[in-house]
C-alpha cells in the first residue's frame, strides 16, 4: 500500500526535461496541465471523501502517481488513465466485496492506475477516439 516518491514526484522533472527535448509527444505545457489536472483531481475527491466519511479513501501515492502519469503523458493520457483504472478497479473492488463480504477491506489504486496508463501508452490514438471522441 505504499507507493515509493522516488518513482513518482521526484521522476517528474524528467518529463519536462524529456517534453523541452522533444521526446515525449506532448509539450511541456502540457505536461504542466497533465500534473495539475491529475494530482488535482484526485485531491478533490480525496477531500470530498473525507467531508463525507470522516476517514481517508485514497492515500498520496496514488495522488502523486496519477500526477507522474499526467506529467509523461499529459491531461488526455492522464483522464484516461484515471478513468480505465477507475473501471477495472471498480469491477476489481465490487468483486472482491461480493466473494469476501468485507466491506471495510482496503484496495489499492495505484495498481489500477498504472493498468490504465499502460493501454494509453499502447492504445492511445484509439482510447482517444472511443473515449474522448476526438
Amino acid at each position: 500500500m505504499i507507493i515509493s516518491r522516488f518513482v513518482t514526484i521526484f521522476l517528474i522533472p524528467l518529463a519536462f526535461l524529456f517534453s523541452f527535448l522533444g521526446l515525449l509527444p506532448i509539450t511541456i505545457k502540457s505536461s504542466l496541465l497533465g500534473i495539475v489536472l491529475g494530482y488535482g483531481s484526485l485531491f478533490a475527491a480525496s477531500k470530498l471523501f473525507y467531508l463525507l466519511k470522516k476517514k481517508e479513501g485514497i492515500g498520496q501515492g496514488d495522488l502523486e502517481l496519477l500526477a507522474f502519469i499526467g506529467a509523461f503523458l499529459g491531461p488526455a493520457g492522464c483522464w484516461i488513465s484515471l478513468f480505465l483504472g477507475s473501471i477495472i478497479g471498480s469491477i476489481y473492488g465490487l468483486s472482491y466485496v461480493a466473494i469476501t463480504k468485507d466491506r471495510n477491506a482496503r484496495i489499492p489504486f495505484g495498481h489500477f492506475l498504472a493498468f490504465g496508463a499502460m493501454c494509453y501508452v499502447l492504445f492511445g490514438y484509439y482510447l482517444e477516439k472511443i473515449i474522448l471522441g476526438f
